[in-house]
């Protein structure tokens, strides 16, 4: 099937469809898997003022700008406006903060980082955003196994974290293409035309998940990984965990 490593978005700007996240990143093991990301290839870099990693991945950007290993044009970096600057005042101050930390005049998207949202009900949520021209991205579409430890140290319980890597089906199909679980779980978003932003510090990791372009899965195989979907009750990524957040159905 025809296969595009970018997707456009409204305003006719094209995004890198596999992008690296940077959530729990900490400073000098941060550098070294952005550096050795953008030597691999990676342009997309997702971030967010609440990540307080922004002043790393600025440092880092300068020093590929600055050499001329890379143009500004060629990067797509974006940020995110954290819940406290939900105010008038706020996107203008919380965006220039951001731009100070990373050292750019501008970043390439800028999001709200937890909206007010509403409640689809239908049954093809993808379709449904395709129809209003709404681009989709996959935050987590590894299951982030590392929130087990970010919820230890905020001293509350862990979610349920789905075990999406061992998953019978999902093994099945890495081993017919020789790939790795993680591949096969990526691919099958990026080929649904979802952009995928896995975070991983793993040079090996980061080379693997950039080799998602190598190799196609068949219409049985991505019927297959669809199947696995169960609905609301496969979230366990639930705002209402925290101060502050109610959920409305």
């Amino acid at each position: 099937m025809p296969f595009s490593d970018t997707l456009k978005l409204q305003n006719g700007k094209e995004m890198p469809i596999l992008g690296i996240g940077t959530w729990q990143g900490k400073a000098e093991e941060l550098e070294r898997a952005l550096d050795a990301a953008l030597e691999v290839g990676y342009r997309h870099i997702d971030t967010a003022f609440n990540y307080q990693n922004e002043d790393v991945i600025g440092k880092l950007l300068n020093k590929w700008i600055s050499s001329g290993k890379i143009k500004r044009e060629e990067l797509f970096i974006v940020t995110k406006l954290p819940m406290i600057g939900m105010t008038r005042e706020g996107p203008k101050k919380f965006l220039e903060k951001s731009l100070k930390a990373l050292q750019l005049d501008y970043v390439d998207l800028y999001l709200v980082h937890a909206p007010i949202g509403f409640n689809y009900h239908g049954d093809d949520k993808l379709k449904f955003c395709e129809s209003k021209g709404i681009t989709v991205v996959a935050y987590a579409p590894l299951g982030s196994p590392g929130r087990a430890q970010f919820f230890k140290q905020m001293g509350r319980a862990a979610p349920k974290i789905p075990p999406l890597l061992d998953n019978e089906v999902v093994k099945k199909i890495a081993r017919k293409h020789r790939v790795t679980p993680g591949q096969v779980l990526l691919r099958h978003l990026a080929q649904e035309n979802v952009a995928v932003i896995p975070k991983s510090t793993n040079s090996t990791r980061l080379q693997l998940n950039y080799q998602i372009f190598n190799f196609c899965l068949t219409p049985d195989e991505i019927h297959a990984l669809d199947e696995l979907d169960v609905g609301p009750d496969g979230r366990s990524f639930n705002f209402a965990d925290f101060p502050g957040y109610v959920l409305i159905d």
